[in-house]
């Protein structure tokens, strides 16, 4: 064969097979190196990026009520000092922000909520140079603190109302001042303990209106003054250095105009105020502040109108509507309609008790508290953990003389045992010591310790691998992955026994909640959608019969009774 054949059609195809085939590879390597950089562009783009998190989306809140917190002074209260002393536990177990319930200055006769002056520390709680040290350390240990805000009403000791009450220039109209006569309300309202909402001022010779006791008179916002000085007490401890407020009682901060129906609740004024706040907390950037709002009774409507004004709604749905018998189609029913009022940049809340709610294992019975702790500190949006949850503290019973909220016992011996709220504010059990490390032994607490303190606290559960101390530290590190810094819930299997749902974050891990939340074991196949895999491993269980790193078979998962366990799925081609 003539290697140097001069055949001109043969050179000529050889030619262009040779070019053809050349410019195939080429376009075929422009097409891969494309497809790999697009591929790792559209990745990178669509990874969820949690670097732009406010950090209350990063940690749950834990909720101090200092007067049961820890006691430094002997005088059998917790103090200021106390939850400064107590810092590095709270940082140890992983929490980075809390929210302090009042400390100012007040009568005490609704346990600091009827304050008397909104920019002073009460005695009882230490001076400002021990809240002003609080914030400094707290700040070292990257913890946020939250403080309790009351603009809903003052004490009747408040200046504020003593100088409206004399009408002094400028406060007349601070509060809702209505005339009548001796003996005669200006109508039928009622306070929240079904008492007569109105009071007569023998010095104003007028009557004025409380929501709550009636040493807690409401401001009147429907006067500028009063907005402005509000304002001017949010600017002071905003100077301070506080991370933001939690809003107390702000559904009752109007009442309708004409006084002819009690609509005390949710009111259309109230979201111009909110507004105002949150334009003041956004001329503090470093860090962003934030604004929690106890509300009740809000429908999907009046939610948005929170969210919409700068307030983050507190939800009590795991409280109002979860009881003994709710197991899991309950559950996600009472998760479903609470998420489905939710708009797509509305930011989640869930907390299963507080200074005024029963604790979970008193309410929900004991067997349920881990369970309920690992519900709590994997559902989207930031969690509430009252103090004391963490390591499983029950209600205390006191009986009518050893009582000390005045709600309670304004209503009687009967009606202090049916609606006190000592038994969710007993001390801090922190040892097994005489008075639980709370106070000195020899010092006598204001609300004496549970029995029970011996045997539940801080001291022990430390000691103790698998407590739920230790549960409560693993649910709050499992919280840093990006699955659990969302808010997006998808249920997976879930029967009258058991609940469960996926965590999910574009580019990052998914994880698959199971919890069982009946006495008897269940088993069931967890891999079809949205889970779509049949691998996974043990990331966080409640107790030790699913031990952690554990490979588990999704199609075949046996869940113990009221055990919770998360699983990290393993990713699968389908």
């Amino acid at each position: 064969m003539d290697l140097f054949d001069d055949n001109p059609k043969k050179s000529c195809c050889s030619k262009t097979r040779c070019s053809v085939i050349v410019f195939v590879c080429l376009l075929v390597s422009v097409a891969v190196i494309c497809v790999v950089t697009f591929t790792a562009d559209v990745r990178e783009k669509i990874q969820y990026d949690t670097s732009v998190l406010q950090w209350w989306k990063t940690t749950p809140v834990y909720q101090i009520y200092p007067m049961s917190f820890k006691d430094t002074d002997d005088d059998g209260k917790g103090d200021l000092n106390g939850i400064t002393e107590e810092l590095s536990y709270l940082s140890n177990l992983g929490v980075k922000a809390v929210w302090i319930s009042p400390f100012y200055e007040s009568p005490m006769m609704d346990n600091g909520y009827d304050i008397s002056n909104h920019t002073a520390i009460d005695p009882i709680f230490g001076t400002m140079d021990d809240f002003d040290r609080l914030l400094e350390e707290a700040n070292k240990k990257g913890i946020q603190v939250i403080v309790d805000f009351v603009p809903n009403h003052t004490s009747n000791e408040s200046q504020w109302f003593i100088d409206s009450e004399n009408r002094v220039k400028g406060y007349e109209d601070f509060y809702v001042w209505v005339n009548g006569t001796v003996g005669t309300p200006p109508n039928n309202w009622n306070n929240t303990l079904g008492m007569s909402a109105w009071t007569w001022s023998e010095t104003r010779q007028q009557y004025y209106y409380h929501n709550y006791l009636k040493e807690q008179p409401d401001l009147n916002y429907r006067n500028p003054a009063v907005k402005a000085a509000v304002l001017d007490v949010m600017k002071f401890w905003l100077e301070k250095g506080v991370a933001g407020f939690r809003i107390d009682a702000i559904v009752h901060l109007f009442e309708s105009e004409d006084l002819q129906d009690q609509v005390t609740v949710n009111l259309p004024e109230i979201f111009p105020v909110i507004k105002d706040w949150k334009k003041l907390l956004d001329a503090y950037s470093n860090p962003p502040r934030v604004m929690f709002s106890e509300t009740t009774s809000v429908d999907s409507e009046i939610i948005k109108k929170y969210y919409d004004a700068g307030t983050i709604p507190f939800n009590f749905d795991l409280v109002k509507k979860v009881n003994r018998t709710c197991g899991g189609i309950c559950m996600r029913d009472v998760i479903s309609e609470y998420m489905t009022k939710l708009g797509s940049n509305d930011w989640p809340t869930f907390l299963t008790g507080s200074h005024d709610i029963s604790r979970v294992a008193t309410r929900l019975g004991n067997d349920k508290t881990r369970a309920m702790a690992m519900l709590l500190l994997t559902l989207p949006g930031t969690p509430i953990i009252y103090y004391g949850e963490e390591i499983g503290m029950a209600d205390v019973r006191y009986t009518f003389d050893e009582g000390q909220d005045s709600f309670g016992l304004r209503l009687g011996k009967g009606g202090y045992e049916n609606r006190t709220r000592d038994p969710e504010r007993s001390p801090m059990q922190w040892t097994s010591a005489l008075n639980a490390g709370f106070t000195n032994d020899s010092a006598t607490p204001w609300l004496h310790l549970s029995p029970e303190s011996p045997k539940v606290n801080v001291e022990l559960q430390k000691a103790n691998a698998s407590g739920i101390l230790q549960l409560y530290k693993n649910l709050i590190d499992i919280r840093k992955y990006p699955s659990f810094e969302t808010s997006k819930l998808d249920f997976a299997e879930v029967t009258s026994d058991i609940l469960s749902y996926i965590r999910s974050a574009a580019g990052w891990q998914m994880h698959l909640v199971i919890i069982n939340l009946s006495s008897q074991s269940a088993t069931h196949d967890f891999s079809s959608g949205p889970v779509f895999s049949t691998k996974g491993t043990v990331a966080v269980t409640t107790d030790n019969s699913s031990p952690v790193g554990q490979d588990v078979d999704l199609t075949s998962v046996t869940v113990e009774p009221f055990q919770g366990v998360i699983i990290a799925v393993n990713y699968q081609k389908h």
